[in-house]
């Protein structure tokens, strides 16, 4: 008889103890549903701005390219149009300082 109330008062701890581990793990995976849930819209959200980045990075070479092609020609431009203008003036200057000084340039090769 005394081994059937222990037995009996075994069950009973043993059945309180899973019930209550059950609940503490049922709590546990409610909270971790959430928190997979959250990291799923914070990880789409991330990949969604990365794409944004991503296009917007594909639009800022395009226009550096167009840019550079607008840039190139301009340069080439005032570089035809300045270069003689400032060729011109530095020669003759040249000219005149070695006249005041006496001097005879030397020319590099």
């Amino acid at each position: 008889m005394e081994t059937l109330i222990k037995a009996d008062l075994f069950f009973f701890i043993t059945t309180i103890v899973v019930m209550v581990l059950g609940a503490f793990l049922t709590v546990a995976a409610i909270y971790l549903i959430k928190i997979l849930r959250e990291l799923k819209n914070i990880t789409t959200r991330v990949k969604e701005e990365t794409d944004e980045i991503i296009d917007d990075a594909h639009e800022f070479r395009e226009n550096i390219k167009k840019e550079e092609v607008r840039m190139s020609f301009f340069s080439k431009l005032m570089g035809a149009v300045l270069n003689p203008v400032f060729f011109t003036k530095r020669s003759a200057n040249m000219k005149n300082q070695s006249k005041k000084h006496g001097k005879k340039q030397k020319i590099k090769q």
